[in-house]
């Protein structure tokens, strides 16, 4: 979210900068639109950036029982 942010204020300088009146409009309506789609946004980015993919139960049984059980031992609730 800090990251975000800050690409809005940097946006707004620039437009500030360059289009002054129209440009803060301009910068306010980008800035709902770009902090209304990231959380949906900002996860698909960090797995494309990855390479990263989805892993099913069935393609990797060891590595979901390793997840349930470490969080048993620790004495901490179970990962949904």
């Amino acid at each position: 979210m800090l990251f975000i942010c800050g690409m809005a204020i940097l946006l707004g300088v620039i437009v500030y900068l360059l289009l002054v009146k129209i440009g803060l409009a301009i910068q306010v309506v980008s800035g709902i639109i770009l902090i209304s789609s990231a959380p949906q946004v900002i996860p698909k980015l960090i797995y494309k950036m990855n390479k990263a993919e989805l892993v099913t139960v069935e393609e990797d049984t060891q590595l979901f029982a390793i997840v349930e059980e470490h969080p048993e031992r620790a004495g901490l609730s179970k990962v949904t």
